[in-house]
């Protein structure tokens, strides 16, 4: 078998050109060549730089721009460096210091103490910062604590100390009682002069607020509490949010929130809604609320100042204390009227605001009535459980006033249609002593049906669809009395005297109790 023949393929002159100008054109990355092994490779031709190539001038003048651009952004970043680190070291001076203390002392017109004061370009920091007002304003003391302002730069340059807010993380204040001449916060700057604070909040979640003295007897504890300024005079704005107000004489209540304005001597209070703190084994959390609203002067020490009371789903036995409240269950609601739903109070008076309100059961409540003497002599006497428990829903009404622990109910109008109405007052004092008249009306039909002329005696003629029986009320809230049993013995032995011809016995009236006139 012969061998292949190794010979190279033979071409012509005008092929071999042909061929040459072809692989230009197809192949211009280079030749393609076949080595000893058989591979084949590119072989690429390299090109030399011609050493008097001209150089792009403008990229050169570029890169040099650029150099200084850098250079000059470096040294920018060294000056502010050096400049922050200047202001932050005279930010924490004690010059600075006592520069700010004379700032915020102007502002708000008290002796002010700083202690750990600390600021950086972005917040200030202190430990505890302390005011204290001289004897003729309304503010007293303030104490917060963990107070952190986020400043603007301007506050460095030492003109002002400005910025968004200001926050304590808790804080002491104390209101003393207002005089003749009081004011009732820090009088503003004039409109010409710009105040050297100026921060559009200041918020403190944990403030306990204290009236008078700093006791635990009269105080707003543990409320949220913020003040946002307002560019125009005298004006600002303050909001008071959760905080248990315990206040002597009154049952305790818990702020829902609160929406006042600051119109220069006036406070607007838009809304004061407060409800009843949840007891320990309480599952349910109470829906009612009482809210207060009105314009006061809390300086002026001469007049009465009056605020509305609306009440929603409110329960009565709380509203009436620890005396009255056990003898009536129920939720109530205020009824308007003209002349009442109100709290009436006069700043630095010794006497206790007055609360009065009309009520009525509340749309998905009705009163219940236990624990008087009379209920279960009534039951026995008529052979009907009910009358031991009464509740009352075809018509509830009665005006409650409230003088600290002394309450009265009057024009108390109870009815069950059928079954009983009762009409009349009552009038508890601070030792716990009740004393009171009380009506009972039983339709005709339910007295004749007995048969018992003992009962028949003791109830008068029928008026307003019942028969009426007048009973006087006294004891105590623990040991409550009546003469019911002493009127039906009478009845029995034939010496009952209608309660129209008795001489009537004296009742103490709400302002006889609180006075002792």
């Amino acid at each position: 078998m012969s061998e292949p023949s190794s010979e190279p393929e033979k071409y012509t002159i005008d092929e071999m050109m042909d061929r040459l100008k072809n692989r230009d054109s197809a192949d211009p990355e280079g030749e393609l060549v076949t080595r000893s092994d058989g591979s084949q490779a590119r072989k690429i031709k390299k090109r030399k730089r011609r050493s008097n190539q001209a150089v792009n001038k403008e990229t050169k003048r570029n890169q040099k721009v650029q150099a200084m651009q850098i250079a000059g952004f470096v040294v920018l970043i060294a000056v502010a460096g050096l400049a922050i680190g200047v202001g932050v070291l005279y930010a924490n001076s004690t010059a600075f210091r006592e520069s700010l203390i004379k700032k915020i002392g102007k502002t708000t017109e008290a002796k002010v103490s700083i202690s750990q004061f600390r600021m950086n370009p972005v917040t200030a920091n202190a430990a505890e910062v302390s005011f204290e007002w001289p004897a003729e304003n309304v503010l007293k003391s303030l104490q917060i604590r963990s107070v952190k302002a986020g400043i603007a730069p301007a506050s460095f340059l030492g003109k002002s100390f400005s910025g968004d807010e200001i926050s304590a993380a808790s804080g002491d204040l104390v209101l003393r009682a207002p005089r003749n001449g009081n004011k009732p916060f820090p009088t503003s700057p004039s409109a010409k002069e710009i105040s050297p604070i100026q921060f559009s909040r200041y918020a403190v979640p944990k403030l306990d607020l204290y009236f008078g003295e700093k006791n635990t007897e009269n105080m707003l504890e543990k409320t949220e509490a913020s003040l946002f300024s307002s560019k125009l005079q005298g004006q600002a704005e303050i909001r008071l949010n959760a905080g248990l107000l315990k206040m002597k004489d009154w049952p305790p209540l818990i702020l829902d929130r609160s929406y006042i304005l600051v119109r220069n001597s006036t406070l607007q209070f838009e809304s004061l809604r407060f409800n009843i703190p949840p007891s320990p084994n309480q599952r349910l959390v109470d829906r009612g609320f009482i809210d207060l609203s009105g314009n006061i002067k809390p300086l002026d020490t001469e007049e009465k100042h009056v605020l509305a009371v609306e009440m929603e789903s409110f329960r009565l036995s709380y509203l009436l204390g620890a005396d009255l409240g056990r003898f009536f269950l129920g939720s109530v609601e205020t009824k308007d009227s003209p002349d009442s739903n109100f709290l009436e109070f006069q700043p630095g008076a010794d006497d206790t605001a007055l609360l009065e309100m009309t009520l009525t059961s509340s749309l998905d409540s009705r009163i219940d009535m236990s624990n008087f003497a009379f209920l279960k002599s009534l039951a026995n006497v008529l052979e009907d459980r009910w009358y031991e428990l009464p509740n009352f829903d075809t018509d509830v009404s009665v005006v409650l006033k409230r003088r600290g622990a002394v309450v009265e109910l009057s024009q108390i109008r109870f009815e069950q249609r059928g079954r009983m109405a009762l009409q009349g007052s009552l009038v508890n004092s601070l030792t716990g002593e009740i004393s009171g008249v009380i009506r009972i009306g039983l339709p005709d039909a339910i007295i004749t049906s007995k048969k018992n002329k003992a009962l028949d005696r003791m109830f008068g003629e029928v008026r307003e669809d019942y028969r009426w029986l007048d009973l006087r009320i006294g004891g105590t809230s623990a040991s409550p009395s009546d003469n019911f049993k002493e009127l039906y013995e009478a009845a029995v032995k034939n010496d009952f005297v209608p309660s129209e011809n008795d001489e009537k016995t004296e009742i103490d009236s709400f302002e006889e109790i609180i006075y002792g006139r």
